[in-house]
């Protein structure tokens, strides 16, 4: 008899566990916004490989703010499919969203804590906003004009020597001028260059990284303290460190020999005290815009290409315009953009028909939040997703063509002009939004 008693004791504390589980998540996400089943445990499925479409398709059942539920220990995922909801949260409301996720591994292990894109938000991530800010800033822009000039000639040569791979001719010029700009290397960086290989493979380590299930350590802790667990990242960083510090310190010794011509390192080394930047802190900040400025550069160029490939007529357009504007006997200069309507609309529309980063970097709430009447909760990170914001049908009409015409308007002569009451959302939000956007841009038009 008591045998059984306790056997049914036994049997009955897991249900009761599960029952208790359930209780609990039913309480403190009462009013979390709709999103797919749970498991016993309170974990749904997180939508993985193009997970933008997979939202895309969600959004049709669950409406445009979705919950993914990530069991008793984890926060939610929130992901928002719309622009409307998404400003309301990540712009007008940045104090309380503009932290980031502390995911272990792209935070701590791959940057060594010294990264601005997954800076926590507070004092750190201000002082190393602000030294980027400084330098990265419209005007600043404009005076790296001449190098993305000389790198776009550099790379019409090179598309012509080799019409078959305009992939990696458009990392070496994206790589050239963010080189040339961060650490003032005056020769061209070629795709096979030893350091942007390197620097590529770091980023698909970051890529991983971010991926949701991406590093088990991640809702596993004690998986970081297992022997090799994080041996490739850890390796990883390490390269890639040592990679800035030898050029910051190349740029600092021409510094002191007087000869050294003006660079991002050469700005900050500078006010190094200033900001109150470590050696290591100073070569990581300058190398992160040179690994994130080239790779985003190059793969928006690539979309660009393929618009002009498969929509001839836009690609006639564009032609036309720059047949009028600059002519046979030159090439485009930065002074030609304000001229070049047409073309900066089909720019915008790339950004718009292939976002280089469609499913959007996480935000991390600082404080619960109500939305559209739902709470998104403390610590639950959310995403904009560009893709489906891009395709919102409140803002784009017939979001399937690509139509650069739909950024622009007539002013009061007749003349075209790009429309100042729509934008798109590649370079992020509120206070995370991209530093180095404006550079970015005007090496795209370039």
């Amino acid at each position: 008899m008591y045998l059984s008693r306790l056997l049914v004791a036994l049997l009955a504390l897991p249900l009761l566990a599960i029952a208790a589980i359930r209780l609990y998540l039913s309480r403190k996400y009462a009013r979390l916004p709709p999103g797919p089943p749970s498991n016993w445990l309170g974990k749904a499925a997180e939508p993985s490989g193009r997970s933008w479409l997979a939202l895309e398709q969600m959004q049709n059942q669950y409406g445009p703010i979705i919950a993914i539920r990530n069991g008793p220990f984890q926060p939610p995922s929130i992901y928002i499919t719309r622009a409307a909801p998404v400003l309301e949260l990540l712009e007008k409301r940045g104090a309380t969203t503009g932290d980031r996720p502390s995911n272990y591994v792209a935070s701590q292990v791959l940057t060594g804590g010294m990264g601005l894109l997954f800076a926590r938000y507070g004092d750190k991530f201000r002082r190393l906003r602000k030294a980027v800010h400084q330098l990265l800033m419209p005007k600043m822009a404009e005076a790296y004009g001449p190098l993305s000039e000389r790198a776009a000639r550099n790379m019409l040569r090179d598309m012509l020597d080799d019409t078959t791979n305009f992939k990696d001719v458009f990392h070496t010029y994206a790589s050239s001028v963010i080189n040339s700009m961060t650490f003032a290397k005056r020769n061209k960086t070629h795709y096979t260059d030893p350091s942007l290989v390197q620097a590529l493979a770091w980023n698909r380590e970051l890529v991983v990284a971010v991926t949701p299930g991406g590093y088990k350590c991640e809702a596993w802790p004690f998986l970081r303290y297992v022997p090799g667990y994080l041996s490739k990242p850890r390796a990883a960083f390490k390269r890639q460190l040592q990679d800035y510090l030898d050029k910051t310190r190349n740029v600092q010794r021409e510094m002191t020999e007087g000869h050294a011509p003006p660079s991002f390192v050469k700005y900050m080394t500078e006010r190094q005290q200033e900001y109150g930047l470590a050696q290591e802190e100073l070569a990581w900040l300058s190398g992160s815009l040179y690994h994130a400025g080239s790779d985003t550069t190059a793969v928006t160029i690539n979309h660009g290409l393929l618009a002009a490939a498969k929509h001839p007529a836009a690609q006639s357009k564009v032609k036309e315009e720059l047949d009028a504007v600059v002519g046979s006997d030159r090439t485009p200069s930065f002074d030609d953009l304000p001229d070049l309507p047409y073309l900066n609309a089909f720019i915008r529309e790339v950004y718009r028909w292939r976002s280089p980063n469609p499913r959007g970097f996480p935000h991390r709430m600082m404080q619960d939040e109500e939305l559209n009447g739902y709470i998104i909760p403390k610590d639950s990170l959310v995403y904009g997703v560009h893709w489906c914001m891009h395709r919102d049908p409140t803002l784009f009409d017939d979001v399937d063509t690509f139509k650069p015409e739909r950024w622009l308007e007539t002013d009061e002569k007749g003349e075209l002009r790009l429309r100042q009451d729509m934008r798109h959302f590649t370079w992020g939000f509120g206070r995370r939004n991209c530093p180095g956007m404006h550079i970015a841009e005007r090496s795209i038009f370039m």
